[in-house]
């Protein structure tokens, strides 16, 4: 499952073949994960000046981290009014939910519990994306043997989603044997 299904309560959208407007949720993350990325890589391998000054670089990193801020705060503020308009609380309830009911626990710690759990989520899946790339680049057979399964099981156009992924049991195979 999606991580902002499972903190935040619903998808926000980024895997599709539309064109996302610009102020979308879906696209303001995308563009903040890809800032995410490459400002870490500068803040990473220059001179860490950033820690004593507000270089512009870091500015642009804060502004990244705000927008993972900014879309989990809108989404939980969409989730307390769902909550507020509920005579009770299901029997089962999901992260988001269990989260917002807790006494000891404040909105803007929920909040940042949503956000760090994004963000590792973020991270740790994109380490594994480029392992798996790493791996393939190491072994031309199997990218050729993965390219043309893909190429057989997903037609141009179509939107690849849990039907299309099920049919691709080497894709399977690949990611499982990179963990491994």
């Amino acid at each position: 499952a999606a991580i902002s299904v499972v903190v935040l309560g619903r998808r926000l959208g980024c895997l599709t073949l539309e064109q996302l407007a610009v102020d979308s949720d879906a696209q303001r993350m995308i563009t903040a994960v890809n800032d995410f990325f490459v400002l870490m890589a500068k803040l990473e391998t220059n001179l860490p000046i950033y820690k004593y000054f507000n270089t512009p670089t870091w500015k642009k990193f804060e502004r990244a981290m705000g927008t993972f801020q900014d879309v989990a705060e809108k989404m939980i503020g969409e989730k307390m009014v769902e909550l507020r308009n509920m005579d009770s609380l299901p029997e089962e309830t999901d992260f988001l939910t269990n989260l917002l009911s807790r006494t000891n626990m404040t909105l803007a710690e929920a909040t940042q519990m949503a956000v760090d759990l994004i963000s590792g989520a973020i991270d740790t899946t994109a380490h594994t994306l480029v392992f798996n790339l790493f791996c393939l680049a190491k072994n031309p057979r199997a990218q050729q043997k993965l390219y043309e399964e893909i190429m057989e099981v997903v037609p141009p156009g179509q939107p690849i989603d849990d039907k299309v992924l099920n049919k691709m049991h080497y894709l399977r195979a690949v990611v499982k044997e990179t963990f491994r």
